[in-house]
């Protein structure tokens, strides 16, 4: 008799620290959810406030034949290739938001020939390169008509004034 007794306080026991878990459990999910909804919105009101932003920056115009060029303004800058850090970032001053595909000829290719897979001689696949172009930043302790950062496939790279 005292063992079944013993068995029936365990299996209360057992109830009581499996309803405690849940409990928490289910707290702390609700305490997740409820910091990540503060991100959420942060990340809200950052998108909201370069919506803003964009729409009074200037439009830079893209060189298409070398796609190493671009001009703002009256200035006209080359992409050197050199990529700048985040720090040495300023403020947005123009945007290009271009987003081109080309072959290895710099011919942009349209939607039609994305879809065509090309084999060349020697069974070599020809070549495609994708350039996602954005914003323009200036660049600290230089003058926009020395340097400008320009985000080129996610990267800050560095252009200069012709």
């Amino acid at each position: 008799m005292k063992c079944i007794l013993e068995t029936k306080k365990l299996r209360k026991n057992f109830k009581h620290q499996k309803a405690r878990y849940v409990v928490s459990l289910f707290l702390g999910i609700c305490l997740i959810n409820i910091s990540g909804c503060s991100k959420t919105e942060d990340l809200f009101d950052i998108a909201i406030e370069n919506v803003l932003i964009e729409k009074d920056l200037p439009k830079g115009e893209l060189n298409k034949e070398t796609f190493s060029e671009f001009t703002l303004g009256d200035e006209t800058y080359a992409i050197i290739g050199n990529e700048i850090s985040v720090d040495s970032i300023d403020v947005p001053i123009g945007k290009i938001n271009e987003y081109i595909t080309i072959d290895e000829d710099y011919n942009i290719l349209d939607k039609v020939e994305l879809r065509k897979t090309y084999i060349v001689r020697d069974n070599k696949v020809k070549e495609r390169y994708i350039l996602s172009f954005g914003w323009l930043y200036s660049v600290k302790d230089f003058d926009t008509s020395e340097k400008v950062a320009v985000v080129l496939n996610s990267k800050y790279m560095e252009a200069v004034s012709k």
